[in-house]
């Protein structure tokens, strides 16, 4: 259906005490029609779970628009987008918002 989604991820990283953690979302495979979402810290070796919301809308045509999530991390190394089958379950989801302005 076309019109306007706002995206949302919860998910979260392995433990590790260094770095940054990023996740945005981004249309059509395109790094400039992307809506940051939430950058966190790593804290004491924890692992980092984040939650967000696009925070903007995006116009979606109905039939061969898509949305991804991106995530990305700076420890230094390789860092798994965990699940644990618990807290760590990631998922995605959109919320139309409706019609595309005519």
């Amino acid at each position: 259906t076309a019109g306007y989604y706002a995206p949302f991820c919860v998910g979260g990283w392995a433990s590790n005490a260094s770095g940054v953690r990023v996740m945005y979302f981004r249309k059509n495979g395109s790094g400039s029609d992307r809506a940051w979402g939430h950058i966190a810290p790593p804290t004491d070796g924890d692992s980092s779970i984040m939650s967000t919301w696009a925070g903007e809308l995006f116009s979606m045509n109905g039939s061969s628009d898509y949305l991804e999530v991106v995530v990305s991390q700076t420890s230094g190394g390789s860092l798994d987008w965990a699940t644990d089958g618990n807290s760590q379950h990631p998922f995605f989801g959109v919320v139309w918002a409706g019609p595309a302005a005519s």
